[in-house]
């Protein structure tokens, strides 16, 4: 059981660490190209894909979601950007 569960973890943090990186990718086409129809839909989809993977990981017992909503706000906090705030 204990080699399934560190095997499940471990094919989500490798999914998330490639999500990762098309998340980057995806954002250096916004500086490369501007804010294209096309480059803000993949943007937008890349990062559904990151949060997906995150909360992956909580539902495996990976992520206490209350350190990581903590840390949310105040990382919200910290850029000068209010939870739930429309750019």
């Amino acid at each position: 059981m204990i080699s399934y569960v560190k095997q499940e973890w471990d094919n989500t943090a490798v999914k998330l660490m490639e999500e990762c990186g098309e998340l980057t990718r995806a954002l250096g086409k916004l500086y490369k190209h501007g804010r294209r129809e096309d480059v803000m839909k993949n943007l937008s989809e890349e990062c559904g894909d990151v949060m997906a993977m995150i909360d992956t990981l909580a539902d495996q017992g990976l992520i206490d979601r209350s350190i990581q909503t903590s840390k949310y706000h105040s990382t919200k906090a910290k850029y000068g950007v209010s939870a739930g705030s429309e750019q």
